[in-house]
């Protein structure tokens, strides 16, 4: 195209010999220019189409990596709506006040038997009456949780290498921060990890390891004489609440965020 308009130009610049050097002259400066600004504009469009490339291939990674985190989360929020429910079971048949949660609390959060959570030996409802094995499942649990691993690969590298301000959507952005720091805070595990325990450790002060309660002759013994350990167990089960129906809210923040972020790539 830019010899095309050269030969245009040399062409008009012959028709006046006086001036034609000038006019070459400065349609060849015109030419220059021209040609500058369309290797600029074609080395833009190249890099914005990179980094689009880029910020799609981690916007996708970011999208498997929240499946998984969502994964966990669901599983989460299964052990420990089972463990609330279970405890408070400790509580009630030991003879011991159960635990309240009031209008101005969080409420219980529900519990759903179906074919069995992974790890826990139970897959029918909570018990009504007396029943060993289940006072048995309800004390393993008493003494372990799962914690909440949260995937961070793929955000990391979005901001390590500055490509998450590339990110189109201002808001997509901010929640995208706000879910990262505040799952920092929400599931950390350092609070509940020391009521568990205070817990583990009043059983062993009994002389009792968690896992050989069976071993008892009427385990619940252990709470019914120690208004202590019933406490202790109470603020397990407000604990496991807690992180049970944030796991549930958090796992539909992570359906709004993967349709946002899906929206992101297809725009």
């Amino acid at each position: 195209m830019i010899n095309f308009f050269r030969k245009t130009r040399k062409k008009l610049a012959d028709d006046n010999k006086p001036f034609k050097y000038m006019r070459y002259a400065i349609g060849e400066i015109v030419l220059v220019v021209i040609g500058i600004l369309i290797a600029l504009q074609i080395n833009n469009w190249n890099e914005d189409r990179f980094t689009r490339i880029t910020v799609n291939r981690y916007l996708s990674s970011l999208v498997n990596e929240l499946k998984d985190d969502q994964k966990n989360l669901i599983l989460v929020q299964q052990i420990h709506s089972w463990r609330v429910h279970s405890l408070i079971y400790l509580l009630n048949h030991s003879g011991q006040q159960s635990i309240s949660f009031g209008p101005q609390k969080m409420k219980i959060v529900p519990f759903e038997p179906g074919p069995g959570i992974p790890g826990i030996n139970w897959k029918g409802p909570v018990p009504e009456i007396y029943d060993l094995e289940f006072i048995e499942q309800a004390f393993i649990w008493s003494g372990r949780f799962m914690s909440m691993k949260v995937s961070t690969g793929s955000i990391d590298e979005l901001k390590n290498t500055g490509m998450f301000s590339n990110i189109r959507d201002p808001g997509l952005k901010m929640d995208l921060d706000h879910y990262y720091s505040n799952m920092e805070w929400v599931f950390f595990d350092g609070i509940h990890e020391e009521s568990v325990s205070k817990w583990n450790y009043s059983l062993l002060d009994a002389g009792v390891f968690y896992l050989q309660i069976a071993d008892l002759p009427n385990p619940l013994d252990l709470i019914a004489n120690s208004p202590q350990r019933a406490a202790y167990l109470k603020n397990i089960i407000a604990e496991a609440n807690y992180r049970s129906q944030m796991a549930g809210e958090y796992s539909s923040v992570i359906d709004s965020l993967i349709f946002r972020i899906e929206a992101e790539i297809k725009d």
